[in-house]
Parts: structure tokens; sequence; C-alpha cells
């Protein structure tokens, strides 16, 4: 028996087997990690350890798992109307409060967070009698690991929490389990071990950095004197010195007796590159967990400009795929796919900016017809005022929907039904960009060029793509497919009113003229196509009846 078979034996290597049902060799990196460490070119073997011992490596951590644990994790229930919060499911406090009486919300989620990010995350399900989820316990993930059984099925074995010697095996379903990047999806990657370059010239640089400081390599300044002194007198004078300018002394003028000169040091080219270094590790390390720089302390890139834009960043491409990972092995493991639950992250608070930003966009939700008082309210954490409070507004002149829609002397035939009415306020919305860029063009022109021609070529087609979305809508709530809206007329009307007032337009009030003339065209053509609806309606009754 050679010295690697020899090796294997004592290691048990001959008997185990990796998730995938392959032996591992002696080359492989988990084996010189559980050895010691993978040996880099800089000469530090880095270990998930050693790693966490170095500043950027911990500060990253500690961003991506606080960042997490910090956002609520809601159980929510699927309703005819969308979904509303299921405070009355017990899930929704183990997830949200504390999955285990020794464990609150925020600690799990953030071990669960610091594990994942360092490759694999695990959590021990805990059921009682009937199937019914209880508790959810940390497992060390040094110390658990994904396991193919002989029949193919996955398991789980951790001596987590066992005494030396011993491990459980446990089963999938009894595992909530997030891999970080992998090729097979039963086992994540370590960053920590496929950057190990990277970090072990970070760690490097920063021993490099400690002990030069350390040791005092490098003086604050030299003092000089031309002529030759006596070892006794350089002695004194160093004390002299020290008791003078150091401690609570330093900054202080100092005075050289005799013909001593001081000459302070400052950074060398070379000690001046190696602070870069320091720096361009940091950004490659934030960069491997898709971390601003910013941060973790670097603040050489962030501006006024691009803070707003790098927090979205931060939100999107590293907090997402985590929380994604998360909610998708709650469902799949504890709540079921096929449930009418489903956990959720509240990403919100992470999408706030400072304060006058938030109210800026609250105002605009309120003033678009999308956000009503109390929706404003309960976005800001507060009670709601009452039924007058879900009361929307529409942008033209922030009055009732329902009030604006409603009109002055309708036919019954032709009155429009509350889901058309919701539709309405949709179309001026979606319009209202097209009618204001019509309504600048006219503007521009001079006054005597604003001929009907011109009225006509502007606004013709917007007022004919009016028309067909309240017919789609008109036909959706009648039924009638083989209907056709007869609204040339109302179209070739509206265009001569349109006309008769294009002359007394001005440039300052465009807003307001683009508000007014919307809440026109949307009326006229809905009424229009709904007068139409209602003819063709008699007629056919009348047809039937005859």
């Amino acid at each position: 028996m050679n010295i690697i078979k020899s090796v294997k034996t004592a290691l048990g290597m001959e008997q185990r087997s990796n998730p995938n049902g392959q032996g591992l060799s002696l080359r492989d990196p988990s084996i010189a990690g559980w050895l010691g460490g993978e040996p880099t070119s800089s000469g530090v073997e880095v270990t998930e350890t050693t790693a966490l011992r170095n500043l950027t490596v911990m500060a990253i951590l500690k961003v991506l798992s606080n960042s997490v644990a910090s956002l609520p994790l809601v159980l929510y229930e699927r309703t005819d109307n969308g979904r509303v919060e299921a405070f009355d499911n017990p899930l929704h406090d183990l997830l949200s409060v504390s999955p285990n009486p020794e464990t609150s919300a925020y600690t799990f989620w953030e071990s669960f967070t610091l594990a994942l990010a360092l490759g694999n995350a695990y959590a021990e399900i805990e059921k009682d009698s009937t199937g019914r989820v209880v508790g959810l316990w940390n497992l060390h993930p040094w110390l658990t690991r994904p396991w193919r059984a002989g029949d193919g099925s996955l398991k789980y074995i951790t001596t987590d929490g066992e005494k030396l010697g011993q491990q459980r095996i446990l089963d999938k379903s009894q595992v909530l389990h997030c891999p970080l990047l992998s090729f097979t999806g039963d086992l994540g990657w370590s960053p920590v071990k496929m950057a190990a370059e990277s970090i072990g010239v970070s760690i490097a640089t920063e021993r490099f950095s400690a002990r030069f400081f350390g040791s005092g390599s490098r003086p604050g300044g030299i003092m000089s004197s031309p002529t030759h002194l006596k070892p006794e007198d350089v002695t004194r004078t160093q004390q002299d010195w020290q008791s003078l300018q150091g401690g609570a002394n330093q900054g202080k003028t100092a005075f050289l007796m005799g013909d001593w000169k001081y000459q302070p040091l400052s950074l060398t080219p070379e000690e001046s590159q190696f602070i870069q270094s320091q720096q361009f590790n940091r950004q490659q390390l934030a960069a491997l967990w898709s971390v601003p720089p910013h941060m973790i302390g670097d603040m050489t890139r962030l501006s006024d400009n691009n803070y707003i834009s790098q927090q979205l960043e931060f939100l999107c491409d590293c907090i997402r795929p985590y929380t994604s990972r998360i909610t998708q092995q709650v469902t799949m493991k504890i709540l079921g796919p096929q449930s009418k639950y489903f956990a959720e992250f509240n990403l919100r608070e992470r999408l706030k900016g400072d304060p006058k930003t938030t109210m800026d966009a609250l105002s605009a939700g309120r003033n678009s017809g999308f956000y009503s008082v109390n929706d404003i309210r309960k976005e800001l954490g507060d009670n709601p005022i009452g039924p007058e409070g879900d009361i929307y507004l529409v942008p033209v002149n922030y009055t009732n929907l329902a009030t604006l829609l409603k009109p002055a002397t309708p036919e019954p035939d032709a009155i429009p039904t509350e889901q058309v009415r919701n539709t309405l306020g949709s179309m001026r919305t979606a319009y209202l960009h097209t009618v204001r860029d019509a309504v600048s063009r006219m503007c521009a022109r001079d006054a005597s060029k604003r001929d009907a021609m011109a009225v006509n070529k502007t606004f013709e087609h917007i007022l004919l793509s009016l028309s067909e979305v309240s017919a789609d809508e008109v036909r959706s709530t009648m039924g009638q497919t083989e209907w056709k809206p007869d609204a040339a007329k109302a179209i070739k009307e509206h265009l001569r009113s349109i006309s008769e007032r294009v002359s007394g337009w001005k440039t300052e009030d465009i807003d307001s003229i683009t508000s007014a003339e919307l809440v026109r065209a949307v009326k006229a053509m809905s009424f229009a196509v709904h007068h139409s609806a209602a003819d063709y309606t008699a007629k056919k009754a009348s047809s039937h009846e005859q």
C-alpha cells in the first residue's frame, strides 16, 4: 500500500462519497481546506476562518447578513382581490417573529444569510406529531453536508449538536437548504475557496500593514546634527524630545537646542502604491459578493448623482438573489407549492430614499391616482383615517374619479359600468404624455398655422386610439364580438371643437391645456362608443322581436 492509499484509508476516503456519488481526490480543494486551508501564491492559507479575520471580508458579510435580516419576511394569503397578510396562520410568527424559542427572526435570518454568503445555508425543520412545522433551527454549515444515499435519494448528514464522533442523517424534507452558486444545485461553491487567491492577497496585505506599523519600522521623522555627538548626548536629546513631544504633547511647537535639525518623513511612492493596492483588493472582494464598495467603506466612486442608483443595484443584483433563494425554499419545504399561502420579503424599506424623495414619490402617487390617503398612511406606518381616505384622485383636476366620469345627462343605456369607469381612469394616465406632446407641438406653431388640417394630423390618431380602447372594453362587457363602433362622427366633431380652441393656446399653459383636452377627449370618445353600443343593442333586440 503506497503513501497516498494509506492517507486515504486513514481519512476514510475509500468509503465516503460526495453528493454526486464520485470519490474525492487528495487534490480536491475541499480536502486541502479540511487539512488546514488551501495554499495560495501569496503564501497565505485561506479558509473560511482566516477569511473572516480579514476586515474587508467581514465587512461584506456583515452588510449582506444585516441587510437581509432587517427585511421583514411576511406570510401572505392569496385572495380574489390580491393578497392579505396571514396574521392568523401560526407560520406567520414563525417566519417573521421567532423561528424557535431561543432565536429571534432577525438573528435566525442573519445567521442563515451569513452561511449562504459562504456557500451553503442549512436549517433543520422541526415538526410535531401531525407533521405541522413548529420550528426552524440553524445548522452549522461546516458541520452539515448533503449526502446521496444508495437509493439515490438526497439526505443530509450533520454533526451539529451531536457528541464527538456521532452524526445524524436528516431527510431532505427536514432541512431548509439554500446553496449559492453550483453546477448541480445540491452543494454550493464557497466564494472563499473559489477566490482564494484574491482573498489571500488581501490577507497578506493586511498582515504586512500590521507588521509594518506594529514594529515601528517607519519613523515619523529624522533628527540630525552636523557635529559629532557622544552617545550619552544622543540618548539625552532623544529622551527630552519624547517627553516634550510624546503623548498629549503631540502636535505642539517644538524647540531644538543647538544645531539639531528635524526632517519629517512623508509617504514614499512605494508606500502610496501599497495603499492603492489595499483599495483595489477591497473593490475586488466587494465585486465577488456584488456589494457596492461604498457600503464597506470605499467612498472613492460615490457621489450624490450615483448613490440612489448604487442602492438600487445593491437591492436588485445582490439582495434579491438571496431573498429569492430563501423564499423559494420556504415555499418548497414549509408551505408547499400548491398552498394558498406564500412568503415574501418586504423590500420597500430598502427602496425608500431620503425623506424628501420618499414624500415626493408618495405625493406623485397620490396626484396620479394610484395612491389614496390611506395607502400613503399605511406606507408610512400610520393608521387609516376612515373611508374618506380610500378615495382616489385623477391628475386632471384632483376630483373623485367616479364623479368625474359620471355624465351630466346620460342616456340609461349609455351609462358606463364601474369596470369601464376604472378603465377610463387608466386611459387618462396612459394617454397623458401623448396628449401633452400633441398640445406642445400645436403651441409651437404660429397661431396663423394652427388650422384644421394641422389639428386633424396631430389629434386624429389619438382620438381613434381612444375610441378603439373604449370599444374593446365595451365588447368584453357586452360579449358582442361582432359589434363595431361608429365613432367617426364623434371624432370629426371633436376635431372641429379643438380647431375652435387651438388659436388661444399658449406655451406657458401647456399642462393645464393638456389636462382639459385629455378629459374632453376621453369623455367624448367613451360616450360616443357607449351610444353606438346602446344603438346596436336596441336594434338587435328589435330584430329578434320581429
